[in-house]
């Protein structure tokens, strides 16, 4: 068994955290440096091919699924239950829909725009 003595006394029985303690002070980065050096993690901005109407069905079924962990009674839960699939089928419906729909005129527009010998603009729309 490993055991080292700690600097203040008594025995420390893993040595990772007496090193640990010895070397957090050289580990700590400076904020604006890791900034700099690696970045900021920017939020992912919300999908562009969702249309409104399933944002819509989605806030429908959180609230349902609030309701469904706040409801005690097995008759109402089964109820709610039900409901939660069906929102849940309807939200993942449209959003497929959605996503098929958004990029076939993205295909479109990308040919229309090729035909006129706009590579650029093309090359910048898919990406």
């Amino acid at each position: 068994m490993l055991v080292s003595i700690h600097p203040l006394g008594g025995a420390c029985w893993y040595p990772f955290i007496h090193w640990l303690e010895h070397a957090a002070p050289m580990l700590v980065l400076r904020p604006d440096t890791a900034e700099e050096i690696i970045g900021i993690k920017r939020r992912k901005a919300n999908k562009e091919w969702i249309m409104a109407r399933t944002r819509k069905l989605t806030e429908k079924r959180k609230k349902i699924n609030h309701m469904l962990e706040s409801i005690k009674s097995e008759r109402q839960l089964q109820e709610y239950r039900e409901k939660y699939r069906e929102a849940d089928r309807n939200v993942k419906r449209n959003a497929k829909r959605d996503k098929k729909e958004f990029y076939e005129a993205l295909a479109v527009e990308s040919q229309r725009v090729a035909k006129s010998g706009e590579i650029g603009t093309v090359y910048q729309r898919i990406k």
